[in-house]
């Protein structure tokens, strides 16, 4: 297993977890995504330096994906392929990401539905808890001093 920086050739694995994690989660939400594919590609495209996988042999099993809205931090997306959760991937995944952005931005915002049982998670790895919106449980946690 290998926690490595996203390249050109993990798009697609990218987006197999994603479209496991509608199908999953939001499955109301599956035809709206699907037909955003092309975008969807493009956009991970311009971001790749913002998103971190997790490989076993040559497949795309976790990511890791954030972004930077007027600078503050917003992890949009986090996944683990089913047959491989609850081994610590998505853990390892997000100190990787903090690991990174600490020093650079103090605080990693994100978002999960109240019905994702990775809330759990986040709560374990010490983010708290700042609201209930539009059923989704907003998320902050306090990684670091910038320096400027």
């Amino acid at each position: 297993m290998v926690i490595r920086k996203a390249t050109d050739m993990d798009i697609t694995g990218i987006l197999a977890l994603e479209r496991a994690y509608f199908e999953e989660h939001e499955i109301q939400s599956l035809e709206r995504w699907e037909a955003s594919l092309a975008y969807q590609r493009e956009y991970m495209h311009s971001i790749l330096d913002r998103i971190t996988v997790c490989e076993e042999g040559d497949a795309v099993i976790g990511h890791i994906l954030w972004d930077d809205w007027e600078g503050r931090v917003s992890i949009n997306s986090i996944a683990v392929s089913r047959e491989h959760r609850r081994k610590g991937i998505a853990k390892l995944l997000m100190h990787r990401l903090e690991e990174e952005l600490s020093g650079r931005y103090p605080t990693v915002h994100l978002q999960t539905l109240t019905t994702n049982p990775a809330q759990h998670l986040f709560d374990k790895l010490g983010y708290q808890r700042t609201g209930i919106k539009d059923g989704y449980i907003q998320y902050e946690k306090e990684i670091g001093v910038t320096h400027g």
